[in-house]
């Protein structure tokens, strides 16, 4: 009988995600293997490549985000600003998540030079825009904000908080990210109601 490995891939994955998170882009896997306490050939002995073992960490890209479920149906209800503020901070958690993913996935691409997780209709970005547009034309439909074309508005809001979250992955070790997170959101929110508010510009 042979015997159990003494490093379980369990503990592995723990330390890769403590790593994944608070280094972002710039972890690597000798920095798992430091956390994990095993050595870097350990790792590739379980996991063929950085990107392999970054997704076991840290889920599918195919995984529905948590702040969809149940977005387009919640439209109506709360307070909308601060609906919009659990909305922009549950994408950014995502967004924190997948970005590198997304990255390392392009430097492991298809036959046609681009990652076979994009080839699908129902990729995770295209899902994510389909969701949060959705959710943007019923709160339209209610009369809580002015009718836009709601992809263009949840564009718009994904992008702006992307850019927020790759700016802070790029230099968060720097310590130089200038602005907290719940200040950008609440600004954004902001600019965002100002030129939506019923009543407002044409």
């Amino acid at each position: 009988m042979a015997r159990p490995a003494i490093i379980q891939d369990s503990s592995i994955l723990d330390a890769a995600r403590d790593v994944f998170l608070s280094r972002g882009f710039r972890a690597t896997t000798a920095e798992v293997a430091a956390r994990a306490g095993v050595s870097e050939g350990s790792i590739f002995k379980r996991f063929r490549s950085k990107f392999e073992l970054f997704q076991a960490a840290m889920g599918s890209l195919d995984e529905l985000p948590p702040f969809a479920k149940g977005l387009i149906e919640s439209a109506g209800t709360g307070d909308l600003p601060q609906r919009l503020f659990a909305l922009g901070g549950g994408l950014a958690e995502h967004l924190r998540r997948v970005v590198p993913l997304h990255l390392m996935a392009w430097s492991n691409p298809g036959p046609d030079g681009a990652p076979q997780m994009y080839e699908r209709e129902d990729a995770g970005p295209l899902a994510v825009i389909k969701i949060v547009a959705g959710y943007f034309a019923a709160e339209m439909r209610v009369g809580r904000l002015t009718r836009r074309d709601p992809e263009i508005v949840a564009r718009t809001f994904i992008g702006a908080v992307h850019n927020f979250v790759v700016v802070d992955l790029l230099f968060r070790a720097q310590d130089t990210m200038p602005m907290p997170e719940e200040t950008f959101l609440r600004g954004l929110i902001d600019v965002l109601l100002r030129g939506m508010e019923p009543g407002g510009r044409k």
